[in-house]
């Protein structure tokens, strides 16, 4: 996000004289992708944020059963995630086969 304030304050067009101006282009998609890069990066640090959460909720008793169960879920689902990928994969590629030569969609 600092990054996203440098680039902001670096440009004219962004100043505070000049946002907000109807008659004024505001060039914000460089601006953007600096957000959303920052917006991904925060939200994997509140999903690990979670994670130790959870980490010292086992410590009380009743939350152990709920801790034992989402580990044996996210197991599963990794298994799940892994299959479904050589899926997809198995039919992307007779696709691309297929059609890569003849249609420029699957390029």
């Amino acid at each position: 996000r600092i990054q996203a304030y440098v680039k902001a304050g670096s440009e004219d067009a962004l100043s505070s004289a000049v946002i907000g101006h109807p008659e004024e282009f505001m060039p914000l998609a460089g601006i953007c992708q600096t957000l959303a890069l920052s917006n991904q990066l925060l939200s994997f640090l509140v999903l690990i944020a979670w994670v130790k959460v959870l980490k010292y909720l086992s410590l009380i008793g009743f939350f152990r059963l709920l801790i034992r169960v989402l580990e044996r879920c996210a197991a599963e689902l990794m298994v799940f995630a892994a299959l479904l990928l050589v899926l997809f994969f198995a039919f992307a590629v007779p696709f691309f086969v297929a059609l890569g030569v003849t249609d420029g969609d699957f390029v």
